[in-house]
């Protein structure tokens, strides 16, 4: 995910520390896979399908947090907006070797004029589609909040009741 994560734990929770380091190492390599926007993982075949015009069968896990995502837009009316992908993408920062670069202002005011939305997106159980082929969609101010809550799901289930986990900023307690 580009960041760094860390763990503090509370006293007596070293005797499950190999168990939980094995599942946070699985969860994070599969979540850095599956929500990023431009690799071959589940969000990346969303993307693909989308530019294509088709749907893309989704796991239930993506789905969810798509409509979680979609809901966020709305409630922010659009000041938060996954939908930008494009947008991180013409100007070059969705790659960390990249050299960033302005898009030029012919397509930055076609965005202007009409800029795909994540509210464009359809979900119908684990359907994902959207008639706009233009919609790429990022999770990048989302994916890092969701692997925090999960790795929080993972100490909790092997009954650690006491730790902080930071990813890049994104904090979340137990205890």
């Amino acid at each position: 995910m580009g960041t760094w994560v860390d763990t503090v734990y509370a006293t007596g929770a070293d005797s499950q520390r190999q168990r939980i380091d094995a599942a946070f190492d699985e969860l994070l390599e599969r979540l850095e896979i599956d929500y990023y926007a431009w690799a071959d993982g589940a969000l990346g075949r969303t993307n693909s399908a989308l530019g294509a015009g088709s749907s893309y069968a989704g796991s239930a896990e993506l789905a969810e947090l798509l409509a979680r995502a979609r809901e966020l837009s709305a409630r922010s009316e659009g000041f938060f907006d996954p939908g930008v992908g494009a947008l991180v993408e013409a100007w070059g920062f969705h790659f960390a070797q990249a050299e960033p670069a302005s898009p030029g202002t012919d397509f930055l005011d076609a965005w202007r004029r009409d800029p795909p939305s994540i509210a464009d997106l359809e979900i119908a159980g684990t359907e994902i589609s959207s008639p706009r082929r233009d919609l790429v969609l990022d999770l990048g101010g989302l994916a890092k909040g969701e692997v925090v809550d999960r790795m929080l799901e993972i100490f909790a289930a092997a009954g650690v009741r006491d730790v902080l986990v930071n990813a890049g900023g994104d904090v979340r307690v137990l205890g």
